[in-house]
């Protein structure tokens, strides 16, 4: 199921219809709660994307739509959240930028002074 990627960038309308039809033949033949509970065990990040926003909530609508929205459950779990999480996940991606900054602007600093010290001694 990893291959599937379940975006609108990613799938075309016959793409969707197909794992339209697998996924409910799926839960058809393996009735709704062994389906769910087995989607729950795998959970491949292809379909159920929480890379996004906009990619997780065309997976809950396509899956909703389909008449499988109890497998969205952990995705709507994420939703409610994701403006924290997204929030944390900027704030560590800046506090990583700033270290990089200052890590590069340190070494610089220091191979000035180094050069200060070389030019002060010359003229000793």
């Amino acid at each position: 199921m990893n291959c599937m990627v379940l975006t609108e960038e990613e799938t075309t309308a016959n793409s969707r219809i197909f794992i339209k039809i697998l996924m409910q033949e799926i839960a058809n033949n393996m009735g709704m709660k062994v389906f769910v509970g087995k989607m729950d065990e795998v959970q491949p990040e292809s379909l159920f994307p929480t890379d996004s926003v906009e990619n997780c909530r065309f997976s809950i609508n396509f899956f909703t739509s389909i008449g499988l929205g109890a497998v969205t459950e952990k995705m709507r779990d994420f939703l409610k959240d994701a403006p924290k999480l997204l929030l944390e996940k900027k704030y560590q991606e800046m506090l990583a930028l700033a270290k990089q900054v200052s890590d590069s602007s340190g070494s610089s600093s220091d191979s000035q002074s180094d050069d200060s010290d070389s030019k002060s001694s010359s003229s000793d």
